[in-house]
């Protein structure tokens, strides 16, 4: 991971995820320790919480709506044209 930015807006927070040459956002609730997570490298894994998880959680526990991923196409560039 080269960098990760998190920000708190409600009602859906948002942590952007930079590897190279990927880009990944992910949605959702209570993503501060998620954030904090990452920093450390203790995520193994993460994946969309179903519907009635997302309700019965409110402001309990990390929540995620949505994981997106998109390359960067200027690092992709960078990689194609080396050696």
């Amino acid at each position: 991971m080269q960098s990760a930015w998190f920000r708190p807006e409600s009602p859906t927070e948002t942590l952007e995820l930079r590897f190279p040459p990927y880009q990944v956002r992910i949605a959702g609730g209570n993503l501060r320790k998620l954030a904090v997570a990452f920093q450390k490298q203790a995520v193994e894994s993460v994946r969309i919480s179903t519907k009635s998880e997302r309700m019965s959680q409110g402001d309990g526990p990390t929540w995620i709506a949505s994981i997106e991923v998109e390359e960067d196409k200027q690092d992709a560039g960078a990689d194609e044209s080396a050696p």
